[in-house]
């Protein structure tokens, strides 16, 4: 076997000497690579304990709030990660969330209040993303919530978000407006008031020098 193998090398070595046959010559002379063995799939991170869930859901929703307060989103997008970066600008950041600016919707009472999750929170086994869902009752106002963690160098960071904001369940509608009555006729005056209004004045008589008599 190795005797063929040289006798073709040879003839290959005559044929690039000759026939100007180079690149077949470097094929035979470069020795077979070993076929690299398949890399490990990664390991899953770990799901984060509920303090951490909400610690995560707190810290966007008030840096998302800072960006309504302001109308400043650049660093929503630059505590996000790296594909939430290039798909969104902070100019796109503040398209998407102009609502809640016009709104004036402040979520400031995030910081002290318990989101209510509508399911459990989730890591998708094929990408690794972790999602969370719920809501926030505010004063007045119930917050529904969608976000999106990726797992960067062993740190969760925001890859998507969504926001609904709503009445809460059971708040006090706002009482209707009262319309004005309408202003009602003034009643008539009385006859005899209008009699003295309408009757013509009475002159005071005075008689002149040459109407006495003598």
């Amino acid at each position: 076997m190795v005797g063929r193998f040289l006798k073709t090398a040879k003839a290959v070595a005559v044929c690039a000497a000759a026939a100007g046959c180079a690149a077949l010559l470097l094929v035979f002379a470069q020795p077979a690579k070993a076929q690299a063995p398949p890399a490990a799939t990664a390991a899953a991170p770990a799901m984060p304990d509920g303090a951490a869930i909400v610690i995560l859901v707190r810290s966007t929703l008030l840096t998302l709030n800072d960006a309504v307060r302001s109308g400043n989103f650049t660093v929503l997008r630059d505590v996000a990660a790296p594909g939430f970066r290039d798909a969104n600008t902070a100019a796109r950041l503040s398209q998407i969330f102009a609502s809640l600016m016009r709104d004036r919707i402040d979520l400031a009472p995030v910081a002290i209040a318990s989101p209510q999750l509508a399911e459990a929170p989730a890591i998708d086994p094929k990408t690794g993303m972790l999602t969370i869902k719920g809501a926030f009752v505010l004063v007045a106002r119930r917050l529904d919530f969608t976000v999106v963690y990726q797992n960067v160098r062993g740190s969760w960071l925001l890859f998507g978000l969504s926001t609904q904001p709503a009445p809460a369940a059971g708040a006090a509608a706002p009482p209707p407006k009262k319309e004005a009555a309408p202003a009602k006729p003034a009643p008539p005056a009385k006859k005899q008031a209008q009699a003295r209004e309408t009757a013509p004045p009475v002159e005071s008589e005075q008689r002149l020098p040459w109407q006495d008599g003598g």
